[in-house]
């Protein structure tokens, strides 16, 4: 099996390990204030407490009544269970995502589940609309990038440091000379420069980034604390509206109104 994007092939263990190691330091992002560290995306899920956890910390609700330390199988599918239930009536899309998969350690499923709720809950956008809009949005801000993926084009770092420099005028003077053929330390330059200075966490590796089979999920999950309400990119483009529509204040506003 392989994933496809646009005459581009990455062999299916390639860009499962990216999106497994992108995806649990996105959830290490949201559990930090709890102080919980995951290493295994397939064991340190599957008794559904983290899932919990992260439901508490993504829709700010209590839930009280789980299994805090299920021991038999039943508690395990009674506590994914009830997480999953919780995510559906929040908006988050679980069709074809079952309790047992997850039990079981279905890496596959647990991507899946975890990639929708990165739409729900910082993308903001569905899975239809979260690719149109980002590329539309990036276009946009950086016409001279010549952006139409989320894999090839972000590699050498440029971009991203083109993408830095609107945020944030001045961070990047130099962003013309730098060199496309010094991938890596293009992408971890330009990634310490973003979280010492824009506060986006580093939650998909540099070494991924610059990767040729970097996966599209992945890349998103990173550049979506950028255009996330209240993230830099956001904030840079709401400032860029309110310069041009002088005669009212604008305080937010929604991707819809992008589309």
């Amino acid at each position: 099996m392989y994933a496809y994007e646009k005459q581009h092939f990455i062999p299916e263990a390639q860009w499962v390990q990216i999106q497994q190691t992108t995806f649990i330091n996105w959830l290490n992002e949201q559990l930090k204030n709890r102080k919980i560290l995951l290493s295994d995306l397939k064991e340190d899920i599957r008794d559904g407490v983290i899932l919990i956890m992260l439901l508490e910390e993504l829709a700010n609700k209590s839930i009280i009544n789980y299994v805090q330390g299920p021991q038999t199988q039943h508690e395990k599918l009674q506590n994914v269970g009830m997480a999953l239930d919780v995510f559906s009536r929040d908006g988050v899309k679980v069709t074809n995502i079952g309790n047992t998969d997850i039990v079981r350690g279905n890496v596959k499923v647990i991507l899946t589940l975890i990639w929708q709720l990165i739409l729900r809950y910082q993308v903001g956008l569905s899975a239809v609309q979260h690719r149109q809009w980002f590329l539309k949005w990036l276009k946009a801000v950086l016409p001279d990038q010549h952006i139409s993926n989320f894999g090839r084009d972000w590699n050498d770092g440029v971009v991203l440091y083109a993408l830095i420099e609107f945020c944030r005028p001045g961070l990047c003077p130099n962003l013309e000379n730098i060199s496309r053929h010094d991938r890596l330390n293009n992408c971890r330059n330009a990634m310490k420069l973003a979280r010492q200075h824009l506060r986006v966490p580093i939650v998909l590796r540099p070494e991924d980034l610059a990767s040729p089979d970097l996966d599209e999920r992945s890349a998103i999950t990173y550049l979506s604390y950028f255009i996330k309400y209240g993230g830099p990119g956001y904030l840079a483009t709401l400032e860029r509206i309110q310069n041009r529509i002088r005669s009212r204040t604008i305080r937010n506003f929604t991707v819809s109104d992008l589309l």
